[in-house]
């Protein structure tokens, strides 16, 4: 089973019934664009460490996320968002498989979230 969502879905099915019928169903909808997310690209924790002033580490990160309730730890060790970071983050799929064959998913903040902790950070440095 594919684990797809948002415009990878949306592209994925388009692709696949364009290979069966030599229709697409995007463009019969006069669908020529998607759309990214206006909230911008996503950074792991290390990344966004890199625009903060002073530079935080990826681990300093992690700990004043989880510090101002943004994220905290399951119970196998992995950071997982709260309900007060709802917004401000995204699971993006890896391209890699777990043991069990399920995707791996990672953890990603829009810029805003430095904002929301109260973080100072380099504007000209973000994409």
């Amino acid at each position: 089973m594919c684990d797809f969502d948002g415009n990878q879905a949306i592209l994925s099915a388009d692709n696949a019934v364009r290979a069966l019928t030599s229709i697409s169903p995007l463009e019969l909808m006069g669908q020529g664009k998607l759309f990214a997310d206006q909230r911008g690209r996503t950074y792991c924790p290390q990344e966004l460490g890199k625009l903060t002033i002073p530079l935080l580490s990826a681990i300093r990160m992690n700990i004043l996320l989880a510090d101002k309730a943004m994220q905290t730890k399951n119970s196998n060790g992995h950071w997982i968002p709260t309900a007060s970071a709802e917004g401000f983050y995204e699971w993006v799929d890896t391209g890699k498989r777990h043991s069990t064959g399920t995707p791996v998913k990672q953890l990603r903040w829009f810029v805003d979230i430095l904002d929301a902790v109260g973080l100072r950070y380099r504007c000209n440095e973000i994409e």
